[in-house]
């Protein structure tokens, strides 16, 4: 496969595509622990996409700063190759929002994203956009539901490591409480056996890639 960068310093912005004879994904970098990156999750003026919708002014303004010379690129593969989006966190918003860009896209597959649109910005996103959450993780309720929406089929990750596809909500209260219920009993192992390192809460532990990794992973092996 080949391999191309791109990154802006003035909003830290990192992405890459990388692809062969047949097809090509675009992936984009999640917040790190930079304060450039905390400005712009917490920049969530909406603002007019530029397509259908308004979107969340600090993405936009993060993916504007790599989306140049991005398109072009994509642009002298796709004649060739379908085109896929990825991306962790910050970088699923973004991967949203340049699916919106881009309509030629195959489609996407967004890993712990905020929100990070109104209604009519995410009606009209691409039918083939796969949104993943890790049980309790509290980065996908993020900006608040007032007028921020969720684009996409959600695929829930439950307290065991399942994916289940549009859950009802039932079945993601009763995962979110086992959840809970199961980290609560982790942090008490730890203190027993005296480690009374700092366990980060259950919300922001399930936020973590590493987890998506392992259980979309282990459950593509469990089902082939």
């Amino acid at each position: 496969p080949h391999c191309t960068f791109f990154e802006d310093a003035a909003t830290d912005t990192q992405a890459f595509v990388c692809h062969n004879d047949d097809f090509a994904i675009a992936c984009f970098r999640g917040t790190e622990m930079k304060i450039r990156d905390f400005l712009t999750d917490l920049n969530i003026e909406l603002v007019p996409s530029g397509g259908a919708g308004r979107v969340h002014r600090g993405f936009k303004k993060a993916l504007d700063s790599v989306w140049g010379d991005m398109r072009a690129h994509l642009d002298s593969l796709s004649s060739s190759r379908k085109i896929w989006f990825a991306g962790h966190s910050l970088g699923a918003a973004l991967a949203t929002l340049a699916t919106a860009r881009y309509p030629q896209a195959h489609g996407v597959y967004p890993m712990a994203a905020p929100r990070c649109g109104d209604k009519a910005f995410c009606l009209s996103l691409i039918d083939n956009h796969w949104r993943f959450v890790n049980n309790n993780d509290v980065v996908p309720m993020l900006p608040p539901r007032i007028v921020y929406r969720h684009a996409a089929h959600l695929v829930y990750i439950t307290e065991k490591g399942e994916l289940v596809v549009n859950p009802s909500l039932g079945l993601r209260i009763r995962s979110w409480l086992r959840g809970h219920i199961r980290h609560a009993a982790t942090i008490l192992r730890c203190w027993l056996k005296g480690d009374f390192n700092v366990v980060a809460p259950d919300d922001l532990n399930d936020h973590a890639p590493i987890y998506y990794v392992v259980y979309i992973w282990n459950y593509h092996i469990r089902h082939l």
